[in-house]
């Protein structure tokens, strides 16, 4: 007869423990370091164009690295992630994104 899985694999007790977790797995994510070069190239240009909107295609042009729309999507959720203040920057839809000052 087959032990079930939940016999044979027994839980990790530390993912149970927040106190050993250095984020938060609901809520803002604490910040651990320096934010990713990407982050802060994103954050200088919304930055630079105080509380203007900024297209996809010129916050693309900030980053370091040649980047597509996927992954500027991807860098601007990290530096939400990064900043942990929930609408600092603003989803304009079809148009951009624009910070919240």
């Amino acid at each position: 007869m087959r032990t079930p899985r939940a016999a044979r694999d027994p839980p990790s007790r530390d993912r149970a423990r927040p106190d050993r977790h250095p984020w938060r797995h609901r809520g803002t994510a604490r910040v651990q370091g320096p934010a990713p070069p990407n982050s802060l190239a994103l954050l200088r240009a919304l930055v630079r164009a105080n509380g203007a909107v900024l297209s996809r295609s010129a916050l693309a042009d900030a980053l370091p690295a040649a980047a597509d729309h996927h992954a500027l999507e991807v860098q601007m959720s990290r530096l939400r992630q990064t900043l942990g203040v929930p609408g600092l920057i603003n989803t304009i839809v079809k148009r951009g994104y624009r910070l919240d000052v």
